[in-house]
């Protein structure tokens, strides 16, 4: 968690971040593997402790397995106590879509995800 903790801090701290601007947060890479439930209270209050400096812009995460996608939906909780829209996503152009969307879009009602193989519309010849 703290070094988390310090890429969320280098981004607030950039001259060009402005409070509440749309942020896409990239989980695909991620090995969120050998996380702790105490790492995970940590980093609870490490993003606690910065929502004021955040603001209340959108923030996309775009998770490709079924961990970091949980951890983006508790991230989404804990966020949602500073009335911030939270969207995650499956696919990364879904989550750049509604970080461009129109404002006041609620995202948990637009959580993007691709569907699963067997509903997928089969190619024509």
């Amino acid at each position: 968690p703290r070094h988390v903790a310090r890429l969320i801090d280098e981004y607030l701290d950039d001259p060009a971040f402005r409070p509440g601007s749309p942020i896409l947060w990239d989980l695909r890479q991620a090995d969120l593997t050998r996380l702790r439930v105490e790492d995970v209270n940590a980093l609870r209050g490490e993003i606690l402790a910065r929502l004021e400096r955040r603001g209340a812009g959108r923030t996309a995460l775009v998770a490709d397995d079924d961990l970091s996608y949980a951890l983006g939906r508790m991230y989404e909780q804990i966020r949602s106590l500073a009335d911030a829209p939270v969207g995650v996503f499956r696919d990364r152009d879904a989550a750049f879509a509604w970080l461009a969307g129109p404002p006041g879009g609620n995202a948990r009602c637009r959580i993007g995800r691709k569907p699963p193989p067997s509903t997928t519309a089969p190619r024509e010849p």
